[in-house]
């Protein structure tokens, strides 16, 4: 019987959850497993290969590339100790140049990289696990046969990205699954939450007016916290999740603080002429697009660190239009509860070994079950 709170306790943190994810698939082996994946450069997610290490997958068959906002450099190093073949351009930023165009010529960088290197067919299976959706598009198309292929994506970003596409290759999806939607996105939310206040705190603004553009599970919990005492509106695509009538970008002008959840873009160069003189832009979404931050920052010199805040022509721009939840450090949310995640992801890909057909395939209910009464039954003893 695992110890949880000694685990727990322990100065390396483990996650029992994967553990007991792990045990639910006896018979998965990976020694004949290569696994292509794109995710965020954090102490737990090497947790989550390490298990996948221990199924049999060696590190010299996994590839690994992360992104600059959500790469630590701790975690980064420890992947490239274990031999994993992880990317110089997980940590590669231009302040000039949006995330999305400079994340597509890594992701093909990248692949081509594999390509020159590994032969494919020396393999059983294939998994391609992503964050966002772009590596497995790019995969769809750059490879010619794959019949040995799985994919695995994890975000609602991603999901939209692929819903409409014909792909040639199962694809788990977490990102929809109903224990992430209802159990992480409130965990997110307040974690978002927590880093807006200090960031108030920390700037010395008071009783601000926010606005939420977004609401989504994330966007909407976000929204419910800070009615708690803060002065907040929200606004979607959905007028029914709207508090304004009409076209409310009209009303941007009347709030000190916009959060932007809706992974795409909010605000664009355009509306800025509209916000009120010293706003404060904040995403809690995916990549720099919420405010088009690259316009944004191109009006300053070139930096490549991707945390810089940015104050241009009375906007500020928080850490540099990156979700204000990843600030390079090791975790993000912490390893207790971000493991509910990890467990998602880890029973996706060993669902994704035995998964046939072609296209978005659900995470089993059962599973799914299973992980969500574990998970609070660790957080709660």
């Amino acid at each position: 019987m695992l110890n949880f709170k000694k685990i727990f306790s322990s100065k390396e943190k483990q996650l029992p959850l994967l553990s007991f994810v792990s045990e639910k698939y006896p018979n998965i082996d990976l020694s004949r497993t290569l696994v292509i994946a794109c995710q965020h450069i954090l102490g737990t997610t090497f947790n989550l290969f390490d298990e996948l290490f221990k199924k049999g997958l060696k590190p010299e068959n996994t590839y690994l590339l992360g992104k600059c906002y959500s790469t630590n450099e701790k975690t980064f190093q420890k992947f490239s100790d274990k031999k994993v073949n992880i990317s110089n351009q997980s940590k590669f930023f231009d302040s000039h140049i949006s995330f999305d165009e400079q994340f597509q010529s890594n992701v093909g960088n990248f692949l081509r990289e594999i390509s020159n290197n590994v032969n494919i067919k020396n393999f059983q299976k294939v998994i391609v696990l992503d964050d966002g959706g772009a590596l497995i598009l790019y995969v769809n198309d750059f490879f010619n046969d794959l019949k040995n292929f799985v994919g695995v994506e994890q975000t609602s970003s991603g999901y939209e990205k692929l819903k409409d596409v014909q792909l040639s290759f199962p694809v788990v999806n977490i990102a929809r699954s109903k224990a992430k939607l209802e159990h992480e996105s409130p965990m997110v939310a307040r974690l978002v939450v927590d880093k807006v206040k200090l960031y108030f705190k920390e700037h010395a603004i008071k009783d601000p007016k926010i606005l939420v553009i977004g609401q989504g599970y994330i966007g909407e919990a976000i929204t419910g916290i800070f009615k708690a005492d803060h002065q907040v509106n929200s606004c979607d695509k959905l007028s029914s999740k709207c508090d304004f009538s009409g076209r409310y970008k009209a009303k941007f002008g009347d709030f000190d603080v916009i959060i932007g959840t809706t992974g795409q873009s909010s605000i664009v160069a355009g509306d800025f002429g509209k916000l009120k003189k010293g706003a404060v832009l904040i995403s809690a979404s995916s990549s720099d697009r919420e405010f088009s931050a690259v316009y944004l920052r191109s009006l300053q010199a070139k930096t490549n660190n991707c945390h810089q805040d940015f104050s241009i022509n009375d906007i500020t721009l928080v850490n540099g239009g990156f979700p204000i939840n990843f600030d390079g450090r090791e975790h993000s949310l912490t390893p207790e509860k971000i493991q509910l995640t990890r467990a998602l992801l880890l029973a996706g890909v060993l669902e994704a070994v035995d998964s046939k057909g072609y296209g978005l395939v659900d995470l089993d209910d059962k599973i799914q079950n299973q992980i969500t009464e574990k998970f609070y039954s660790l957080i709660h003893n």
